[in-house]
């Protein structure tokens, strides 16, 4: 095997995921995980390191004396490295199947569940978008919400889109995704009406700019500031505290929502650009509770409620019946039907 460096055989693994046209948000997430290796372990020969120098290299990104990232995060870095060491096995610069990461567990970590709105609050929150008398690009904000819970994209994939990419008359956009992967996305009929209205009345353009959405000066409304206006909108309209709040809330409400009314999770998989459908699976626990018609308190509350008012019919002279109330009183029946 030949002497390399880690640090010259990342190089030659980043040239490599670049030649597969993998995005640049990915590249800058593999560019950072290798910074975190130089950075704690440095720059040793590949044949010199071995399980040890990972595992410590993973309580670091983790430790609180270290980079202090959540478990999560250091998931996604072993995640990083791990494709890393499998490339250099079949680049011949490591011996195949001795890689040092294969001795390394994935490191176990608490998968929380994504933050949902509500059917109630993702209307309320359009609602309130739509109406911001204050705010001169109202509409156009209104119309990015509407068009991340109608579709689940991701921020890169909504920023990205062009006037060409959606066909309103069809009900569709094609939209970019991970791995420079096209894809279809369905658009509702009301999403669609609000896009042409958005497209008529309030898109701003200079230059001949071909974004779907723009910015006060004509321009593309680039990711950041997408990310930014959507923050604003959450932490504005929904009167919750989430954990995280950003264009990934409105995607994964997208999702749960879309399993919950239509059920099907292969479609619902493909809509969202998962590569597995395992992915969307995570999601089925959410469906299940917000499926919910009552809960178990409400049940309770509902049987102790009627049973406050005992059915008993009392025979009255002109044979009406009456029902005998918890405090000995008598109410009227029709009265009691209407009250239940």
């Amino acid at each position: 095997m030949t002497t390399v460096k880690f640090s010259d055989a990342f190089s030659g693994y980043l040239l490599a995921q670049q030649a597969r046209r993998v995005s640049g948000n990915y590249l800058a997430l593999l560019a950072l995980s290798r910074d975190y290796w130089t950075t704690h372990v440095g720059d040793d020969e590949l044949a010199a390191i071995t399980p040890d120098h990972i595992r410590r290299w993973l309580l670091w990104l983790g430790a609180g004396d270290g980079k202090g990232l959540s478990g999560a995060s250091v998931n996604i870095h072993y995640r990083n490295v791990k494709a890393f060491w499998l490339w250099c096995e079949r680049e011949e610069l490591v011996e195949f199947g001795r890689a040092a990461i294969r001795k390394v567990a994935r490191p176990a970590f608490t998968e929380k569940e994504p933050d949902v709105l509500t059917e109630a609050e993702a209307r309320q929150l359009l609602k309130a978008a739509r109406n911001d008398e204050r705010d001169p690009n109202a509409y156009r904000n209104y119309c990015i919400l509407h068009f991340f819970l109608d579709t689940a994209v991701r921020l890169s994939e909504l920023a990205g889109l062009d006037l060409r990419d959606v066909n309103l008359s069809e009900g569709y956009a094609k939209v970019l995704g991970k791995g420079n992967r096209e894809r279809i996305v369905p658009l509702g009929l009301e999403l669609r009406q609000s896009l042409s209205r958005y497209r008529l009345k309030y898109r701003r353009s200079e230059n001949g700019e071909g974004a779907l959405f723009t910015n006060d000066e004509g321009e593309r409304f680039a990711g950041a500031g997408v990310r930014t206006m959507v923050v604003r909108e959450l932490r504005a309209h929904v009167p919750r505290e989430l954990r995280k709040t950003g264009p990934h809330t409105l995607r994964h409400t997208a999702i749960t929502l879309d399993l919950m009314n239509n059920g099907d999770i292969n479609t619902t998989s493909k809509i969202a650009g998962h590569k597995s459908v395992t992915t969307t699976r995570r999601y089925d626990h959410l469906v299940s509770i917000m499926r919910a018609r009552t809960s178990p308190m409400d049940a309770a509350l509902k049987k102790r409620s009627e049973t406050f008012v005992t059915r008993r019919r009392l025979k009255n002279g002109d044979g009406q019946g009456t029902i005998a109330g918890a405090d000995g009183g008598q109410i009227d029946q029709a009265e009691a039907a209407q009250n239940r």
